[in-house]
């Protein structure tokens, strides 16, 4: 059974911290990825290091949450110009 990233590094106190160890990146990284969702470059590792429990399909769904969500730039020169892009 798949789990979602979120999920599966809340269930088990310290993880955070070792997922942060093996990927030898900072520990407020992966705090980060719990709103804006796993970077593709870290995948293949956290499902690695996740034994599965977090498949690639969960962590790209996240991606493409986040991917639809319009830009900051995007949304300003909106609110200034009053025309969708």
């Amino acid at each position: 059974m798949f789990m979602k990233f979120n999920d599966w590094i809340k269930k088990e106190r310290g993880r955070q911290k070792a997922l942060a160890s093996f990927l030898g990146i900072d520990k407020s990284a992966i705090t980060h990825w719990k709103t804006n969702g796993v970077p593709r470059e870290h995948m293949l590792d956290v499902r690695a290091y996740s034994q599965g429990a977090v498949s690639l399909e969960e962590m790209l769904e996240d991606h493409r949450r986040v991917d639809c969500l319009p830009s900051v730039d995007k949304v300003n020169m909106e609110l200034d110009t009053g025309v969708q892009q």
